[in-house]
């Protein structure tokens, strides 16, 4: 009985082995899906919002219907002024420097979108913001396809980020943020050290697998476009301070190209 008892514990054991084994051959590994690039945690300023209790003059606000129910607002935009972004970036011209940057939403209690698995907003999506005094000092965004998670209850804090946006081939963005990106030391237009990014790191495998496929339209804040090879990403660094590019193998490239300031947009374009 013991014995008959153990030979069938066997067979079992074996056919519950062969099965798993079986279902693990049948089994095929799905390659890594890149990640998306991550977001910086040292923001080049940090705005700290009025207190909640400020009363803000007539004259900066304006109605808008919230939750079916009227009440008054103050742009966002009221509080990142041009001047602010001009000081970080040592613009002197009329461009709209705030383009220049991403924008993370900073509640009291320190929640933030980032919380929810959201990016930072781009200058085109919180210029379009307001602030509502009235209503729990929230950030608030009246179009649809801005996420709610972005209306941010007592508003405390706007951290801004230098940021460059990529267009994929698909037309799709991607957000990066410099202070995320890796550091290497090189050699500057006056020949002295300095920190740059590698203009590589913004062409990720999130990005395209295939880099030599494309050539890279550089756009700054305005409509100022520069073209580049492949070849020529993989050499060129973003210096942090001097805030352009430099091409260290490519000393013979026009300074229009090789000194590009204020980018904004790197747009992936097939080669012909």
């Amino acid at each position: 009985m013991k014995k008959t008892f153990f030979v069938t514990l066997l067979v079992m054991l074996m056919i519950l082995f062969t099965a798993c084994s079986e279902k693990d051959d049948n089994n095929t590994t799905s390659p890594n899906t890149p990640n998306p690039p991550q977001m910086a945690t040292n923001a080049d300023s940090v705005y700290a919002m009025p207190a909640q209790d400020t009363v803000f003059p007539d004259s900066l606000l304006t109605d808008v219907s919230y939750n079916g129910e009227t009440t008054a607002s103050l742009p966002l935009t009221h509080f990142i002024t041009k001047e602010m972004t001009d000081a970080l970036v040592s613009n002197t011209s009329d461009d709209e420097t705030q383009r220049l940057f991403a924008y993370q939403l900073i509640a009291s209690d320190g929640f933030n979108p980032r919380d929810r698995g959201y990016n930072d907003l781009t200058w085109d999506v919180f210029k379009t913001g307001v602030l509502l005094p009235n209503k729990s000092f929230r950030s608030y965004f009246a179009s649809e396809d801005v996420e709610t998670a972005f209306d941010v209850k007592y508003l405390s804090q706007i951290k801004m980020f230098r940021a460059v946006q990529v267009i994929k081939a698909d037309g799709s963005k991607v957000l990066f943020e410099m202070n995320a990106l890796a550091e290497n030391q090189v050699a500057n237009y006056d020949s002295l050290m300095e920190a740059g990014i590698k203009l590589s790191s913004f062409i990720t495998d999130f990005v395209t697998t295939t880099p030599a496929e494309y050539d890279y339209v550089f756009t700054d804040n305005g409509t100022y476009t520069q073209q580049y090879t492949w070849a020529q990403i993989q050499d060129g660094y973003w210096l942090k301070d001097s805030k352009r590019t430099i091409f260290p193998s490519f000393p013979d490239m026009p300074n229009a190209q090789k000194k590009f300031k204020k980018l904004m947009q790197i747009q992936l374009v097939p080669k012909a």
